[in-house]
């Protein structure tokens, strides 16, 4: 995503920011659940402290808009809809971008499992074990609640973002070119929704509302495309600003309504409520910030181009593929010795996440940026040459 973030850059420089802050929110709330399933007690003073992160079910769900979005970017230069290198092109960059990162990163799950099951002795079935690589290996272990977070908890998000780029070139932008943006969003989102309502929660744990995230990301995207009027006279009318407020004060509401712990299928409407205020802040900011809540709106772009917090936004999807195992393994054998749950709580913070995200560093390093600094070309037709444009 390294050539969609270039070119996003230079338009919405914050990009990084928001994705710097959902790396710190997934890797505190993993941390939290970790030394809470290695001790069967834990003093009160943890839970008044760490609690708050117990609440809702969308660490992952900015991620969605933000990729529907950068993914529609190179579209909306058309009046088509057309993917520039073709819908080929697309789906082999994308696939060289998640998945060789993704594979390596399964591969040191693996091995960091293995022993971390001797070490808690957790029993497995060999043939669950077996299922789980396999459908690892096809991205299909988020369709069953039996594999989807066996081995690493987070990797069940990136078979179901593969999921949403299929369905983003043989659903979403055919639905665009077809209905456009707000129907496709509608249609995707009462898709989306449906397995919840009409099937008393079946698939709850793939979280289905997420392709409705992505869809807004599409359709909050769409909306720049100059061959069509209507859409930057929408675009005009819209009041951007005024929605992102309103939903993002509404997000941590329904959040904590939600509870502590809540369940997937209890989290759909603070996702919905999210991606709708990250889609409308995306738009707002594109457009200037005109109005009263500009001032708000660059201050808050101003605090997510913090430096750090950028770099880290940088490296996040390797933060993402691989801190699980890491500090799962790490937090067993702190369990393991006989420091007070204070000191294990001290030196989880302050020493196995820093090295957790050194680690994710050197992978982003040597597995990840590879694949983004890599540009590839295809040929149209009529034989020339042209550089596959981002996404």
């Amino acid at each position: 995503m390294r050539e969609l973030m270039a070119v996003a850059q230079r338009r919405i420089p914050f990009l990084f920011g928001i994705r710097g802050v959902l790396a710190l929110y997934v890797l505190g709330f993993h941390l939290n659940y970790m030394l809470l399933a290695a001790h069967a007690v834990v003093p009160a003073w943890y839970h008044r402290w760490t609690d708050w992160i117990r609440f809702g079910d969308f660490r992952v769900a900015a991620f969605f808009v933000i990729s529907g979005f950068l993914l529609t970017i190179p579209t909306t230069r058309t009046a088509d809809w057309r993917l520039p290198a073709g819908v080929k092109a697309f789906l082999i960059r994308r696939a060289e971008r998640l998945l060789i990162p993704y594979y390596a990163a399964f591969a040191l799950s693996l091995a960091l499992f293995v022993p971390w099951l001797v070490l808690t002795g957790q029993p497995v079935h060999a043939r669950l074990l077996l299922a789980a690589i396999v459908s690892h290996a096809l991205l299909i272990h988020n369709l069953h609640p039996a594999t989807m977070l066996l081995v690493n908890d987070t990797l069940w998000n990136v078979a179901l973002e593969f999921q949403c780029y299929l369905l983003f070139v043989f659903v979403l932008l055919p639905s665009v070119r077809r209905h456009g943006p707000w129907l496709q969003l509608i249609l995707v989102t009462l898709f989306a929704l449906a397995p919840h309502f009409l099937l008393h929660g079946f698939l709850d744990w793939v979280r289905p509302w997420f392709v409705a995230l992505y869809a807004m990301g599409v359709a909050g995207c769409a909306l720049a495309n100059r061959s069509y009027p209507e859409l930057q006279r929408t675009e005009g009318r819209v009041p951007w600003g005024a929605i992102w407020l309103v939903t993002a004060i509404a997000t941590p509401l329904a959040v904590a309504a939600s509870g502590v712990d809540t369940p997937y299928g209890d989290g759909w409407l603070a996702n919905l409520l999210l991606g709708a205020s990250v889609t409308s802040f995306l738009v707002y900011v594109r457009l200037g910030s005109p109005g009263r809540l500009g001032g708000l709106a660059k201050v808050t772009t101003s605090a997510l181009s913090f430096g750090p917090l950028c770099a880290l936004g940088r490296i996040s999807y390797s933060v993402y593929l691989i801190h699980f195992p890491i500090l799962r393994l790490l937090v067993a054998l702190a369990a393991k010795t006989s420091l007070p749950f204070g000191a294990q709580v001290a030196l989880a913070a302050g020493v196995f996440v820093p090295f957790t995200v050194a680690c994710a560093y050197l992978f982003h390093l040597r597995v990840e940026r590879p694949f983004q600094d890599r540009v590839p070309v295809a040929a149209p037709k009529g034989g020339r040459v042209a550089q596959l444009a981002p996404g």
